[in-house]
Parts: C-alpha cells; sequence; structure tokens
C-alpha cells in the first residue's frame, strides 16, 4: 500500500515539474517573440530617414539639371517673396538640400519642350514668352506654382492646370487657348488676364470665390452673365471684345473698378447701381448720356475719353470725384463741375472748352488742375 501511494506521489511531482517547465518556457518564447518584432519595426522605422534623404537628393538633383539648362537661357533666379503658407518646415528641409523657391522666364523662339521643368518642385513664378511650345504638361506636377503667364506660345489645352491648387495669377496672352474650363475648380485663382485669345465662354469663372480681377482684351467673349453677381470680382477691365450688353453687370456690385474701352456699347444705364465704384473708365464707346453715372458717389476716378458726351451737369453731385477726363468729346461747359471740391484734376484734350471756361473754373476750384494737352 505504501510502495502504491509512493507511486503516486512521484508521478504528480513529474507532472508538476513538466508543468512548471512548460510555464516558465512560454514567458520566454513570447518575449523573444516580442523582442524580435520590435527590433522588425525599429529596423523598418530606421530605413524611413534614408529613404527621405534618398528622395531630397534625387529631387536636388533633378532640381539642379534644370537650374543648369535654364542657366543657359538667362531665364533662372531666385524668388525671395514666398508664399506664407508654405510652412517652415518646407523651406528649412528644401533649403538644406540647395532645393531654392525660384521663378523661371522662358523667352527663347529655340524652346518647344519645357520638361525639363519638372525638376523644380519649388517653382512659384512662370513666364513663357514668345516661344513654339505647345504642351504645358511637364508643369502639372509643380503644386507651388502661383504665377504663370503664357504669351505668344502655341499652347492650346489648359488641363495641365487643374490641379494647380496655389495658382493665384494666369495671364494668357496672344495664344490660341480656347476653353478655360480646367480653371473650374481652381478656387486659389485671384486675377485672370485674358489678351487675344479666342476664348468666348467665360463660365468656369463663375464660381471662383477668391477671383478678385478679370480681365479681358480681344477675345471671343460675347457673354458677360457668368459674371453677374459674382461673389468677389472687385475689378473688371473689357477692351475690343464683342461685348454689346452689360445689363450683366448691374448684379455685379462688388465691382469698384471697371474699364470699358471699344465696345459696341451706347447705353450705360447698367451701371447705375454699382455703388461700390471708385473707378469708371469709359473710352472709344458711342455713349451720350452720363445720367446712369449721377448716384455713383463712390467714384473718385472717371474717364470719359472719346465718346459723344456733350452734357457733364449729371456728375455734379459726385462729390467725391477727385479726377475727371473728358478729352476728345464736344464738351464745351464745365460749369455742373463748380461744387465738386474734391476735384484735384481735370483733362480737356481735344474739347471745345475755352480758355475762358477753365478760369471761371479754376476761381471756384483753386486745388484743381487742368489740363489741355
Amino acid at each position: 500500500m505504501l510502495g502504491h501511494n509512493s507511486g503516486i506521489v512521484a508521478r504528480a511531482i513529474s507532472k508538476w515539474g513538466s508543468l512548471s517547465m512548460t510555464l516558465s518556457v512560454l514567458p520566454r518564447r513570447r518575449w523573444n517573440q516580442f523582442r524580435v518584432r520590435t527590433l522588425l519595426i525599429l529596423a523598418a522605422l530606421a530605413t524611413i530617414p534614408f529613404a527621405w534623404v534618398g528622395m531630397k537628393l534625387r529631387q536636388a538633383q533633378r532640381y539642379q539639371q534644370a537650374v543648369t539648362w535654364l542657366e543657359s537661357t538667362n531665364g533662372y533666379g531666385p524668388d525671395t517673396d514666398i508664399d506664407d503658407n508654405i510652412s517652415w518646415w518646407e523651406k528649412w528641409d528644401d533649403s538644406l538640400f540647395g532645393i531654392k523657391y525660384c521663378y523661371v522666364v522662358l523667352r527663347d523662339k529655340e524652346i518647344e519642350d519645357i520638361s525639363r521643368l519638372a525638376g523644380l518642385k519649388n517653382l512659384t513664378r512662370l513666364w513663357v514668352i514668345d516661344t513654339p511650345v505647345r504642351d504645358l504638361a511637364p508643369v502639372s506636377g509643380l503644386a507651388k506654382l502661383s504665377h504663370l503667364e503664357i504669351e505668344g506660345t502655341l499652347v492650346r489645352d489648359l488641363s495641365p492646370l487643374a490641379q494647380m491648387r496655389c495658382l493665384k495669377h494666369l495671364n494668357i496672352r496672344r495664344a490660341v487657348v480656347e476653353d478655360l474650363s480646367p480653371l473650374s475648380d481652381l478656387g486659389s485663382l485671384e486675377d485672370v488676364k485674358l489678351a487675344e485669345t479666342p476664348v468666348h465662354d467665360l463660365s468656369p469663372l463663375a464660381h471662383l470665390s477668391h477671383l478678385d480681377s478679370v480681365l479681358l482684351v480681344k477675345t471671343s467673349v460675347t457673354d458677360l452673365s457668368p459674371l453677374a453677381g459674382h461673389p468677389s470680382i472687385t475689378q473688371l477691365a473689357i477692351s475690343k471684345s464683342p461685348v454689346r450688353d452689360l445689363a450683366p453687370l448691374a448684379d455685379a456690385t462688388l465691382l469698384t473698378r471697371l474699364t470699358l474701352w471699344d465696345l459696341d456699347v451706347t447705353d450705360l444705364a447698367p451701371l447705375a447701381k454699382l455703388r461700390n465704384l471708385e473707378e469708371l473708365h469709359v473710352h472709344e464707346i458711342r455713349v451720350a448720356d452720363v445720367t446712369p453715372l449721377k448716384n455713383l458717389s463712390s467714384l473718385k476716378r472717371l474717364s470719359l475719353v472719346d465718346t459723344d458726351v456733350t452734357d457733364l451737369s449729371p456728375l455734379a453731385g459726385l462729390t467725391s470725384l477727385e479726377f475727371l477726363d473728358v478729352s476728345n468729346n464736344r464738351v464745351d461747359d464745365l460749369s455742373s463741375l463748380s461744387n465738386l471740391k474734391s476735384l484735384r484734376e481735370i483733362h480737356v484734350r481735344d474739347t471745345a472748352v475755352t480758355h475762358g471756361e477753365r478760369e471761371s473754373l479754376n476761381r471756384v476750384l483753386p486745388n484743381c488742375k487742368i489740363y489741355v494737352w
């Protein structure tokens, strides 16, 4: 009996010993597994700085290749006017590798390919002038480009600009661009100039909430309705374009500066409620009646040059007016201006205003200079 019990105890001790050994080994295995996993993670993390350095070195190499090419064209320069939205970290890490913020002016009739510009990741301003360039695709990845001027090129397609979220100023002159739709989502655009281009549809500009200034010279635009009630435009200039109707401007109440030059327009009535206008320039337009301007009390500068205006009396209440140009008109009477005490400068070149008329006005407005040339 005693022997039997001794056997049971021995087997129990043996099992307990085996269990103890198993329990003691398990945590050690888990710890070893944890250490290996940690080492792998740390090793992976350690490669990140090297990968980043490698990327920056490749960028620096592409940048230097582009600069070497551009220096031969005298079209490269450092840009000190850097957007405040660029973080200090971006500025620091780029300068560490010699990648500078820069501008480029390409003005060479032999330049057709601008693919090397893709290496200038910090290109902020670009002028492409009088070159046979056709394709803007190489600049599509230049995320920091804020100013682009295309003049005298063969560019037709603006779709490479569609993702340029930092683009603020766009000037297209003497080009074959017709379609502005790639600009429709560029909410950062502030200034658009279109000159001597066959653009006819302005609707892509209709909802650009930061757009402040638009210039249209020798375009094919006939319809201004996309600008009606625009949420941000304060400056508009239209010249030598087939615009016949200014009615859409009646709702452009944010306008502070408006230029109308050589248009087939005869009626200024749509401007009657533009109470924020501070500058109005009307040149080479067959307008005779300026009565619609009589309540524009914010006007400080007014040009009515080479029009059919003869009567200035509707301007008598514009007490904020400081500058007036009525050159090349059949105006002969300035007496209606005698109460405009803010007037400092009047131009009456090629009018019927006499020397006596000028002297008479000078007596009541001694601080106003009257120019006859």
